[in-house]
């Protein structure tokens, strides 16, 4: 189902997706995916938690509520800093965050039986959003989701912080599945990669 929300953060109205696990029950406690790009990526992760969640009788997950979050501009929404060069509207980061946390989480807590852990999930700036929301906000999210994290945004900034922070901060009890396609150079395995220690490689 497709819902709205008027946020006074954002200034706008928001549209979210809401999945409901087969043979949805009001009276059980479900945990939430909150998953960027919500529009894009709905149908492909909603299918995956059906079959994780139902394999043959044999569950590998829990049924899970998913909440797929549109953007109407990802340079303004996903980027933690402004840079002119590539969008003139970018850098609003942490008021979308500011949204997630304060408006959304609220109004889906009072509208759907969830439990208190949730997953946050994003591809490309969406995996940057992840990341920095990772380190910036570690306890919004029980698990995190990276997927081709574009850490190249404005010059590494959020590459080069993760450096310090993802190493010496406290994390306990949090996850991250940090997935990266595409970016072998040429003449490489994947035994070459798992030997690659070098730290530019996550560029």
């Amino acid at each position: 189902k497709i819902d709205t929300i008027n946020s006074k953060i954002l200034n706008e109205k928001r549209a979210v997706w809401i999945y409901e696990p087969d043979n949805f029950d009001v009276n059980r406690k479900y945990p939430v995916i909150y998953l960027l790009d919500g529009d894009w990526h709905f149908v492909s992760v909603a299918g995956m938690m059906q079959q994780l969640s139902y394999i043959n009788g044999n569950t590998l997950c829990p049924e899970m509520i998913i909440v797929g979050i549109p953007l109407k501009d990802r340079f303004r929404d996903l980027t933690p800093s402004s840079d002119s060069s590539v969008s003139k509207t970018s850098g609003s980061y942490n008021s979308f965050i500011s949204f997630i946390e304060k408006e959304l989480f609220p109004y889906i807590h009072s509208k759907y039986p969830t439990a208190p852990f949730r997953i946050f999930i994003g591809h490309s700036l969406g995996g940057l959003t992840v990341v920095n929301t990772l380190m910036k906000f570690p306890s919004m999210f029980n698990s995190y989701v990276a997927i081709d994290p574009s850490m190249w945004w404005d010059n590494q900034v959020s590459l080069k912080e993760a450096e310090t922070v993802l190493s010496s901060g406290t994390f306990e009890g949090k996850r991250l599945f940090l997935a990266i396609a595409h970016n072998m150079n040429k003449g490489m395995d994947t035994a070459s990669v798992r030997n690659d220690k070098k730290k530019t490689s996550l560029a």
